[in-house]
């Protein structure tokens, strides 16, 4: 799961600074992803060095890709929320919207089955009464 995170980090970084660098009007909430790609990936590298802060580091990882995916989302909206995305939208920002709803779905498929792995372990190695 940590080789996971630092993959999904690296692209969600690559997907935001594109995402900024691509268009002619640059806009800083395009950047939203890759700012959440750091603290993904930087959370799989601690987590891989760090044993002991693997779970709560993973959680963190989870969170963040659950409100990239939510604010992709929101974003998306034709009637959304953020009208100033929707009055610049170009063609650059829907493909890295697109793509990092892809990257935060399969990281979220992936970090909710680990989670259930993980409870299911848990349950069969307490001891029984």
């Amino acid at each position: 799961m940590t080789r996971l995170s630092m993959l999904v980090g690296i692209g969600l970084m690559l997907v935001g600074a594109a995402a900024y660098a691509l268009p002619e009007i640059h806009h800083w909430y395009v950047l939203f992803p890759a700012f959440a790609g750091v603290v993904i990936g930087a959370s799989g590298f601690v987590a891989k060095s760090q044993d002991g802060a693997r779970r709560p580091l993973m959680v963190l990882c989870a969170v963040t890709a659950l409100a990239v995916l939510l604010y992709t989302a929101v974003r998306m909206v034709p009637d959304g929320w953020t009208t100033v995305a929707r009055c610049t939208y170009n063609h650059s920002q829907l493909i890295s919207d697109i793509d990092s709803l892809g990257l935060t779905m399969i990281y979220l498929y992936f970090a909710v089955r680990n989670f259930l792995s993980m409870r299911e372990d848990r349950k069969k190695n307490l001891p029984k009464d």
